[in-house]
């Protein structure tokens, strides 16, 4: 099942409508960055590790959960939960730290990306014979 979820989100994405066919790697990485940095800032509280705060149905953890439970839906933020809820502003809660307008828009454009994990950066490949060497 999780196969097939991401063959058609693959075939989605590459289709002209998507909107994300236009985009390259590293813009795509970029607004994953910081969309998670400002998700953990601003939503970690209720949706972070361990949190059982509020209705906290997903976690930051695995930020694809929002997709995968429908809180995103893919290249259609205005008709995602999630960020119907941050336009409303009704998450981050009241009382709590909020995200400026501008951090919103970075928000919705990483909702609306899918609200991807930052990539992580690739390491140069070491043989066995250079780590044992470095080991000296």
């Amino acid at each position: 099942m999780r196969f097939l979820s991401l063959v058609l989100l693959v075939l989605h994405c590459a289709s002209p409508t998507c909107g994300l066919a236009n985009q390259l790697p590293d813009e795509i990485a970029k607004v994953n960055t910081r969309g998670f940095e400002l998700a953990r800032k601003y939503c970690s509280r209720c949706h972070g590790e361990g949190s059982s705060q509020g209705n906290a149905q997903f976690s930051l953890i695995d930020p694809e959960s929002m997709l995968r439970l429908g809180y995103v839906i893919l290249s259609q933020p205005d008709d995602s939960p999630v960020w119907q809820r941050l336009q409303e502003r009704e998450m981050p809660p009241p009382g709590e730290l909020q995200p400026s307008d501008e951090e919103r828009i970075e928000l919705k454009e990483w909702i609306r990306l899918g609200a991807g994990k930052p990539s992580r950066p690739q390491r140069a490949f070491r043989s066995e014979l250079q780590t044992l060497i470095s080991l000296r």
